[in-house]
């Protein structure tokens, strides 16, 4: 597939409009972001603080993320992103008005993170099982690929951006942004003619049948089940790299903690690179890529940046795991998006989210442990071997093999 077949998804227009949208949402959330942290710290210097902050803002997803999963195979998923956004678009703009008030407490931003992580645990199945309905099947590789070029894209911008306006309009202005593009968003999903969940006959099952159902179909995917056991790995080695990596940095290579940014920087340009190559080829042994990525990450990524002594050396080693990262984060949605039945769908995404959001806290709790008894490089040295170790098991499942 040539990268010009993949840009051609843009003409058509319901694709192109929810890329925008989505995106330039991104740009607000990213610009927001660095507001976020910045209010935090002036209110309370601590980094317990900043990170009981990142927790409360996961642990929605682990309560949720199965209702929302559910929500997206009972109701119109256009309009429950609608109802969603425009919930969190309401939710930033009260914010900004107590930012610009110069009112903002402590409680406000734990509170946000909250209430904002919530109605996003609910409606990100819903935009995962939209994308079938907006590209024909064959295409939704591609489309998986631009989508996540484009949150790379604004992944890069957005903080920069949210670092100037911080300093024009301070923390109200950029909250106040990113209200605004909540409101982008909505304008585009109402634009849309798309997304209404497969219709049921007879009565409608409870909330709780539903997602007791969706446990049960997955019960009986091998495929499934295997694809989310890695993923679990996959979420455990990339704890251990956010808490080992600033610290390798730092300590390990004795660099100055802006030198940290570099290594973000590299990771974006690898998700990029990853991203642009995946909307460029057809992957039909979907499995066998998955596995092999993995295996790669380990070996070429934290193998090389756990042993890492110069800083070039480290550069490289993040942007190849990042990049290699790419692979399961584009094929895995276009395979549900082929292979899970419509009115499964959400359900699914939901059971995935749940696994990486569960997952997150126990990998820092790992991680720190991991990082605290054999140091930065040996906790680095472990999740490339797990990686590694990991993805020759699943060599041995016959439906990994087989998934295309």
């Amino acid at each position: 597939m040539q990268t010009a077949s993949a840009l051609a998804l843009f003409r058509h227009q319901p694709f192109a409009v929810l890329w925008g949208a989505q995106t330039f949402s991104g740009l607000g959330d990213g610009i927001f972001r660095v507001a976020q942290v910045a209010l935090l710290l002036e209110l309370t210097g601590s980094a317990a603080a900043l990170s009981g902050l990142l927790l409360v803002a996961v642990l929605p997803g682990i309560a949720l993320a199965l209702v929302g999963g559910a929500l997206a195979d009972r109701v119109d998923r256009r309009r429950l992103l609608v109802g969603a956004n425009t919930v969190r678009g309401l939710l930033m703009a009260a914010f900004a008005g107590l930012a610009l008030a110069d009112a903002v407490q402590l409680w406000h931003l734990y509170a946000l993170a909250l209430l904002y992580g919530g109605v996003s645990a609910l409606a990100n199945p819903a935009f995962d099982a939209l994308l079938p309905a907006l590209v024909p099947r064959e295409r939704l590789q591609e489309a998986q690929a631009l989508f996540l070029l484009g949150d790379n894209v604004a992944a890069i911008l957005g903080p920069a951006l949210g670092g100037v306006l911080l300093v024009v309009a301070g923390a109200g202005g950029a909250a106040a942004a990113n209200a605004l593009s909540f409101g982008v968003l909505v304008a585009g999903l109402l634009s849309l003619r798309v997304g209404a969940s497969p219709a049921q006959e007879g009565p409608r099952p409870s909330m709780w049948a539903d997602i007791g159902s969706g446990l049960r179909y997955a019960r009986t995917q091998p495929a499934l089940l295997s694809l989310l056991a890695l993923f679990a790995v996959i979420n455990l080695s990339g704890a251990t790299m956010a808490v080992a990596l600033p610290l390798l940095v730092t300590g390990t290579l004795g660099q100055p903690a802006a030198a940290y940014g570099l290594y973000l920087t590299a990771m974006n340009v690898g998700i990029f690179g990853g991203v642009a190559l995946l909307g460029t080829l057809r992957v039909r042994r979907r499995g066998l890529a998955i596995l092999g990525s993995l295996f790669a990450a380990g070996l070429v990524g934290y193998l090389p940046l756990a042993l890492s002594r110069e800083v070039w050396m480290g550069l490289v080693a993040v942007l190849l795991i990042d990049g290699l990262a790419m692979v399961s984060n584009v094929l895995y949605p276009a395979w549900v998006g082929t292979q899970v039945p419509d009115e499964y769908r959400g359900r699914v995404f939901g059971l995935t989210s749940l696994v990486s959001y569960s997952l997150v806290p126990v990998g820092f709790a790992v991680a720190g442990a991991a990082a605290g008894t054999l140091g930065p490089p040996g906790a680095l040295l472990g999740a490339g071997f797990l990686l590694m170790t990991v993805a020759g098991l699943g060599l041995l499942v016959p439906a990994l093999r087989r998934l295309e």
